[in-house]
C-alpha cells in the first residue's frame, strides 16, 4: 500500500503490487480521485525525483508506506498563469470518461499480461535454476562415473606394474639366496679351516708346554744335584773346621798346662 498526495494537499492510498508500472499507478490514481485534465498532465515524484511511466514500483524500490506526489505536468510558457480546465463537463458527457476507463481496461490487461511475462520469466528462470542443478549433480555423477572407470583403469594398470615388480623381486630373491647360499658355504669352509688350525695350533702349545715341562724338570733335577753336592762339601768343610779348631783348642790348652806347671 502506498500513499499519494494531490497538488492541494489531499493524502490517499492506493493498493498497488511489485509489478505495478508507474504509469499504472498514476492512471489508478487518477480514476480513483477524479482529478481535473488529463491524466498525461500530471506526473507522479518522489523526493522531488519524477518517476518513469514504464518503470515499475520494484524498479524504484517503493515500500510500504511511501507518498508519492502527484505534479503538474506544464508544457510550456504559455500554460503558466494559465487554470487547466478539467474534464468534468467531458465526463459528464461520458465519451471521455468512457475513453479513460478503456486506457485503463488495456494498461490493466497490459499489466496483467505483463504480469504474466513476469511469472512466465521467474518460472523459466526457476526451470533454468533447476537445469543447471540438474547439470551439477549429472556432472559430479558423471566425475564419480569417470572416476570409477579411471580407478579401475589405474588398478589393471598397478596390477600389471605389480606383476612385473613381484617378478623383479622374485629374481633378486632367487640371486641373493644364492649369494647367501654361497657365502654360507665359504664360511663353513673358513669354519673349517679356522678349527683345523686352532687344532693344529693346540696341539703346537701341547708339545710347547711338554718340552718346557721336560726342560723345567730337568733344571729341578739338575738343581737338586747341584744342592746336594754342595750342601756335602759344606758339611764335609764344616766338620773339617770343627775338627781343626778341636786340635787348636787342645793344643792351646796343653800350651796353657805346661804354662801353669812350676
Amino acid at each position: 500500500k502506498l500513499f499519494v498526495k494531490a497538488p492541494s494537499g489531499k493524502l490517499w492510498s492506493l493498493d498497488v503490487e511489485p509489478s505495478d508500472s508507474i504509469g499504472f499507478l498514476q492512471e489508478k490514481a487518477f480514476l480513483s480521485e477524479g482529478l481535473e485534465g488529463e491524466p498525461d498532465s500530471y506526473y507522479l515524484t518522489q523526493g522531488g525525483r519524477g518517476l518513469l511511466l514504464n518503470r515499475t514500483v520494484a524498479d524504484y524500490g517503493l515500500r510500504q508506506g511511501t507518498t508519492l506526489d502527484i505534479q503538474f505536468r506544464l508544457t510550456g510558457a504559455a500554460n503558466l498563469g494559465k487554470k487547466i480546465k478539467g474534464s468534468a463537463e467531458q465526463r459528464a458527457a461520458g465519451a471521455p470518461f468512457a475513453e479513460l476507463e478503456a486506457r485503463y481496461a488495456k494498461m490493466r490487461e497490459a499489466d496483467t499480461l505483463r504480469q504474466r511475462a513476469l511469472l512466465k520469466q521467474q518460472e523459466l528462470k526457476s526451470r533454468m535454476e533447476q537445469e543447471q542443478k540438474n547439470s551439477k549433480t549429472n556432472q559430479l555423477k558423471i566425475q564419480n562415473q569417470w572416476r570409477k572407470i579411471m580407478r579401475l583403469a589405474k588398478v589393471e594398470s598397478l596390477k600389471k606394474d605389480i606383476e612385473i615388480l613381484s617378478q623383479n623381486h622374485e629374481r633378486d630373491v632367487d640371486r641373493k639366496d644364492a649369494i647367501i647360499q654361497m657365502l654360507d658355504r665359504d664360511l663353513e669352509e673358513a669354519e673349517d679351516q679356522f678349527q683345523t688350525a686352532l687344532r693344529a695350533h693346540l696341539r703346537n702349545l701341547d708339545r710347547l708346554i711338554d718340552l718346557q715341562d721336560a726342560r723345567l724338570l730337568a733344571l729341578e733335577q739338575e738343581f737338586e744335584g747341584e744342592l746336594r753336592e754342595l750342601e756335602a762339601d759344606f758339611n764335609a768343610e764344616r766338620d773339617q773346621i770343627r775338627e781343626q779348631h778341636a786340635r787348636e783348642v787342645q793344643e792351646l790348652r796343653d800350651v796353657m798346662a805346661e804354662v801353669d806347671q812350676p
